[in-house]
Parts: C-alpha cells; sequence; structure tokens
C-alpha cells in the first residue's frame, strides 16, 4: 500500500474512533490488515480502557505511528453497549423478525461472514453477561466488536443502520435474555444437526394447523421445503404431527419416506434415512405444546397478495367459506354459497368472485351438473314408448320435472394450490370474525387491526397502506376507528460545525431541541446560538411512528409492563413465521451523517453531484456552448410557453431562454427532465415559472441530503 493510501486509511480511522468517543464508546486499535493473520487481535493492552477512555494523543499515536489497520469498540459497562454478533444467518433472520420492534438500532455487517452485528444500549445500573453460543455471541462486559472502517483481507466491515444504538428499557432486556436462554437451551438438548433457529423458533408457539391426515403432513412438508430447506420442514412438520397427536411410529412412516425420496444424487438413502430418524425423534424430545384457539383463515401472505390484486370480494368469500369450515375439494351451487355467507357477503360480492380468474385459471373450478334423478314420468319419455294415450277419467299427471338450467357447482380450491398460483409462502393467519367481512372497509380494518395486535412496532405508514393497497389517509382513519395507538418516534443527535449543512436545508419534521426539551426551528443561525450557549443542541429528526392496540400484549417504549415470569410468557408476545414475502418488509429509518461520515458511501449510492454555473449571467443570452445543456433549457423554455399559451394568460409570467438556459447550467438536465414531468402530470398550478425554480431548489437540496445521509 502507498504512504498516501496508508495516510487516508489512518486518516478515516482516526475520525471513526474520535466520532465514537463523542458517542461515549471507548475504542481500541485492532492489527486489522497490518497482520492479517492477527486481524482481531488487540494492538494494545485493552484491559485500561474497559474502565477509561481513550485520548486524542492516544488515537493518534495508534493510526499514525504504530500503523494499526483496526478499530473496534470496548463494550460492556464502559461504553453502555451489548452487541448480538450473530454466525448464523438463520438464527440472525429469526432475531430480526422476532424482535422487529427493537431493530431500529444500529446494525453493522461482518468483513468475511457478511452477518448483522445488532448494537443495544444498556440501561443504567442493568448489565447482560456475556455469552458465546453456536451462532450467537454476545458482546458485553469483557470483549470488544470490530467496527467500521476496519477492512479485513480485502473485506469491508460495512454499516447496515447508522447512528445511536437503541436503549433498550428493562422490559427489553428480559425479552432478549429469554431469547438467548431458549437457544442455549435447545443448544444443550439437540444433538442432531437440526438449526438451532429452527428448533428455537418452532418451539416459541402451539401451532395453528391441525396435520389430520398423511396426505395434509405431506403437503405442508413439500410447502414449506422449497423455501425452509429439507430440514427445516422435516422437523416443523413433526412438530404439527406431534401437537397434533401423532404417536411417534406413524410420524415416522409417514415422513420418513418422503424425506429419502427427496435425497439428492451425492446423498446415500441409507444417511438420509439416519438423519430423517434423528430428526423427527428430536421434534419429540419434548411435550407436546398446548392447542392454542385455531384461526380458520386464510395466511397472511395470501391476503396481502389478493388485496394489492384488488380482489376484496374473493378474499370475504374465501374467509367466509372458511370460517364455516367448508372442506377442500367440497362442491357447492351458487345459491348454497349465498345461503352460507347470507349476512356477511352479498350475492353481488359472491358472484364476482365465483368468476374470478388469476393468471388465466378460475379460482372456483366449475363442474358439471348433477345428473338429474330418474322419476316417475320418465317413462312418457322413454324410447319404448311409440304412441302416447290419455285417460279422460283419470287426473292430470303432475311434472316432477325441475324447471330451467341445471345448477351449477363450483369447488372449494385448496390453501396449498391458492400459495403456489400466486406464488406466497404459506404463512399464519390472523383472525377475523364474521362481521368484519360486511364491507371491503370493514374487512381491511379488521386485517390492521389484528396486525398491529399480533406485531406492534415501528412502521413506515407508506409501508401499512402498501400493504392494505389503500392510502396513507386511509391508514390514519383505521388508526381511529380501531383504536390504533400511534406514538411519534424521534432521533436526536449532537449539533456539531459538521451538522450544519443538514440544519440548512432541512426536511419534513426536522427541529432543533435543548437540554430542557425546548423546541426550535431549524435554521442554522439558532443552532449556533445554542452551541455559544452551551444549551446541549439536539437536531431531533422524526422518523417512523410507533403502533400499538390496546388488546395488544406489548405497550408503547418506556410504558410496557414487564411480563410475570411464574404467569406468562414474554415470547408469546410475538410468534415466529416463514420469513415474510420483500412486500413485508417496512423501510428502513433515514440515516444522519454525523454517524457515517467515516464509511466511504459507494459510488452507486452517491448522489450527482449539482451543476455549477461557471458563465456570467449576459452570457446565458446566448447559446451554451453544452448541447445537452441547450436541448435540456429550449424543451423546459417551450414546454413553459405552451402551458401559459393553454391557459391562455392565467399561468402567469413567461420563463425566458435566458433563465431557462441558468436553470439548465445550475441543476443539471435530469433535473430539468423530471421537472418537465411534473409540469405534465398537474393541473393546479398558477405560476409556471416560479413553481419551476422552487422545485429546482427543493430537489437539489434533497439530493444534497441524501447525499449527506449516505444514501
Amino acid at each position: 500500500m502507498s504512504s498516501s493510501g496508508s495516510e487516508k486509511v489512518a486518516e478515516a480511522l482516526f475520525d471513526a474512533a474520535e466520532i465514537f468517543l463523542q458517542m461515549r464508546f471507548s475504542v481500541i486499535p485492532v492489527y486489522g490488515d497490518q497482520k492479517p493473520d492477527q486481524a482481531k487481535v488487540a494492538a494494545v493492552d485493552w484491559k485500561p480502557y474497559q474502565t477509561r477512555f481513550a485520548r486524542p494523543p492516544e488515537l493518534r499515536r495508534w493510526f499514525f505511528e504504530m500503523g494499526a489497520r483496526g478499530l473496534a469498540i470496548v463494550t460492556g459497562k464502559i461504553s453502555r453497549l451489548v452487541v448480538l454478533d450473530f454466525d448464523d444467518e438463520g438464527l440472525a433472520q429469526t432475531f430480526l423478525w422476532r424482535f422487529s420492534h427493537l431493530c431500529e438500532t444500529r446494525i453493522v455487517y461482518s468483513a468475511q461472514r457478511n452477518l448483522p452485528h445488532v448494537y443495544f444500549r444498556l440501561p443504567v445500573g442493568v448489565t447482560l453477561p456475556s455469552r458465546r453460543l453456536q451462532g450467537l455471541d454476545v458482546q458485553s462486559d469483557g470483549r470488544y466488536i470490530i467496527t467500521p472502517p476496519t477492512t479485513i483481507n480485502g473485506s469491508r466491515y460495512r454499516v447496515r443502520r447508522a447512528g445511536f444504538p437503541r436503549e433498550l428499557a428493562r422490559e427489553d432486556v428480559y425479552l432478549i435474555q429469554r431469547f438467548i436462554e431458549e437457544v442455549a437451551s435447545v443448544q444443550a438438548s439437540v444433538q442432531t444437526a437440526v438449526p438451532i433457529q429452527v428448533q428455537a423458533a418452532a418451539d416459541a408457539k402451539a401451532p395453528l394447523i391441525t396435520m389430520r391426515t398423511a396426505e395434509e403432513c405431506r403437503n405442508y412438508y413439500l410447502a414449506v421445503a422449497p423455501y425452509a430447506g429439507r430440514n427445516n420442514a422435516l422437523f416443523r412438520a413433526a412438530l404439527m404431527m406431534r401437537d397434533t397427536g401423532w404417536p411417534l411410529e406413524e410420524t415416522l412412516a409417514v415422513l420418513q419416506p418422503l424425506h429419502v425420496a427427496l435425497a439428492k444424487p451425492d446423498e446415500r438413502p441409507a444417511q438420509r434415512e439416519r438423519e430423517a430418524a434423528a430428526t423427527i425423534r428430536s421434534a419429540y424430545s419434548r411435550a407436546a405444546r398446548p392447542p392454542q384457539q385455531s384461526t380458520t383463515g386464510l395466511p397472511n401472505s395470501l391476503r396481502e397478495a389478493l388485496l394489492g390484486r384488488e380482489q376484496l370480494a374473493l378474499l370475504r368469500v374465501l374467509d367466509g367459506l372458511l370460517m364455516d369450515s367448508v372442506p377442500t375439494g367440497a362442491l357447492m351451487t351458487e345459491k348454497e354459497i349465498v345461503e352460507r355467507l347470507a349476512g356477511r357477503v352479498g350475492r353481488y360480492s359472491i358472484l364476482q368472485a365465483l368468476r374470478t380468474t388469476i393468471n388465466g385459471q378460475l379460482i372456483f373450478a366449475v363442474q358439471p351438473p348433477f345428473p338429474r334423478p330418474h322419476t316417475p314420468t320418465d317413462v312418457a319419455t322413454s324410447p319404448g314408448m311409440v304412441e302416447k294415450k290419455k285417460c279422460k277419467q283419470m287426473g292430470v299427471t303432475l311434472s316432477d320435472k325441475n324447471r330451467g338450467r341445471p345448477a351449477k357447482r363450483f369447488q372449494m380450491p385448496s390453501i396449498e394450490w391458492l400459495c403456489r398460483l400466486l406464488g406466497v409462502r404459506w404463512t399464519r393467519s390472523d383472525p377475523v370474525q364474521p362481521a368484519d367481512l360486511q364491507s371491503p372497509a370493514q374487512y381491511r380494518r379488521a386485517l390492521h387491526r389484528e396486525f398491529i395486535k399480533r406485531r406492534p412496532g415501528t412502521y413506515h405508514v407508506k409501508w401499512l397502506a402498501r400493504r392494505l393497497n389503500v392510502v396513507d389517509r386511509t391508514i390514519q382513519r383505521y388508526n381511529h376507528v380501531c383504536g390504533v395507538s400511534v406514538l411519534p418516534m424521534f432521533e436526536r443527535y449532537p449539533v456539531n460545525n459538521g451538522m450544519m449543512h443538514v440544519i440548512a436545508a432541512p426536511i419534513r419534521g426536522m427541529f432543533l431541541e435543548d437540554a430542557r426539551g425546548k423546541r426550535y426551528p431549524c435554521l442554522p443561525e439558532i443552532a449556533k446560538r445554542l452551541m455559544r450557549q452551551h444549551k446541549g443542541a439536539l437536531l431531533c429528526i422524526q422518523g417512523f411512528s410507533h403502533y400499538t392496540h390496546p388488546e395488544g400484549r406489548y405497550m408503547a417504549p418506556g410504558l410496557a409492563v414487564k411480563p410475570n415470569p411464574a404467569t406468562e410468557d414474554p415470547d408469546s408476545v410475538f410468534y415466529i413465521e416463514p420469513a415474510v414475502p420483500k412486500p413485508q418488509q417496512a423501510p428502513k429509518t433515514p440515516q444522519i451523517a454525523a454517524h457515517a461520515a467515516y464509511e466511504p458511501a459507494a459510488p452507486s449510492r452517491a448522489a450527482p453531484a449539482p451543476y455549477r454555473p461557471t458563465l456570467k449571467p449576459r452570457s446565458f443570452r446566448r447559446v451554451l456552448p453544452d448541447a445537452a445543456l441547450e436541448a435540456a433549457a429550449n424543451r423546459l423554455y417551450t414546454l413553459v410557453r405552451d402551458l401559459i399559451a393553454q391557459a391562455r394568460g392565467a399561468g402567469g409570467a413567461p420563463l425566458s431562454i435566458a433563465n431557462a438556459r441558468q436553470l439548465a447550467v445550475t441543476y443539471g438536465p435530469e433535473l430539468l427532465a423530471s421537472c418537465q414531468k411534473v409540469l405534465q402530470s398537474r393541473r393546479n398550478i398558477h405560476n409556471y415559472a416560479g413553481f419551476v425554480v422552487s422545485f429546482l431548489r427543493s430537489e437539489a437540496n434533497v439530493q444534497r441530503l441524501r447525499a449527506a445521509h449516505g444514501g
């Protein structure tokens, strides 16, 4: 490495260490690429730094004189920091899904395994002991964690989510400790190759799916195996059968041959048979879980997929039939379906659902009508009767034929087939009451209410709206009607001189706050005055709101009640289900520049540098030397002129060609093109030239702010 490159690395490490010291984290150097075989070993005696913070001269000596090429944070009491270091991807995904309400925190991905390090700040007086488990290391007292911008063998530690670590409440520490104990107990009892995260996930809750027949057991195994793996699917199916009441011998007889039949070419059948037997016996090593109240409804993944296709009528009909325990493959006429769903779903919606097709396939398959049974009058129309005779003295025989066309029969589809048709996974189902089916709005409200009751946490309102295929205002109305509590969440960062460019271009939800909690507008002048007066200025950015329901187990942050271990299971607040598709994953909170400055942003993520005028004002009266800029200016000038002409003078003063050229040079052709799209789509603009200037200035500020935030 060249001397200039070494100096840049040393400067990056020094700057990052200073930032961590400002965050009250104790830092130490590690060898990194200086000694690749000892990359994670501390370059100094780091025991003193478990009780005191390093000083700037020490930082300079570590990185500029000693040449250390790595940085680590001392966890535990000195930094009030605990880090969950995951070495197993499945276990990491289980934790992030199960405790999504706690994962709005600092997350760093390791260099070589690319697995998450989840940072948490402990409450004062609370400790979480260090622990080393298979797939999970709890880094606390007496440990340290490698952090960016450290590079090991060309692989870089990178920040997935920057900012301060989330400060846990005592109840949160209790839940995390229970999760760690659960993983440890599973590892102590399970002696097979079954993944740890599957055992912990499956034992967390009793099943909502019952395995009544061998065919249902095989179908569940085949439905879960493509995304969870064959071993995981086998273990989950064995747990379901165990909890349903199947004996061990019958479970072995059903699942073991299927597991052996799916062996790969390089796997021996005898080995697969032994693995299957060990996995199934492991599932039966514990007592069956107590049954829960079953919810006979569509899987949540299937509901969200159909909501995205605007199939509300089909959803309500399917959920209504499942509530009536209609089995898969049952044949029903339209009249029978209307009678079953009377008072819940109207006839028009039922007819619409029966005609629904997805990907060219009819959901309710139409079967031929039943043949008409033989009646006494059939003799009159039989081929043997050549001549019809009537007895005048006898009464006329009444016709017993059903007039009209024979009724069509519709077949109830299976959940497994619907999941394959829509390409979604078979997940759990939120309970829906019969009264919730009476209208599309009531059905959507019920899904929103049950989701918040089941998984309270921090969400983006647009994500909640996209999940139900509605707009943001509808979610706000649902919150009011359903009694959902919405708590605004804020991220607070100490103001320094390096953040003035962010304060100068504030976005919605940003304000300043002093140590007494008094709020101020987000202006550089006020920030500098608060810094001079030493009032502890903080930059507050409103993040995603926290949603809870009064009937849910987990309340808003800071208001949670610690569960009683003797009567309540704290892990029953959330359940484990298969990983959700990408559309269900909530967006991440915006990040702040002061805590991500030491990580070089990737070229693809960096915002394009805005154009700066290099010509004098009079020069814009002539054609620009750059043909692309000249063409962009002419397109904008022509569009504004035509729009004002269509508005018959009501569109304000025109935009001159000189001003259009100046805007093109200042902001670039990309922003001008986006401005033209907005102009063509909107019809409520009263001053086109003023709108163009305001729009371009605002978009340029947004680009600069995104670049400062690292995305």
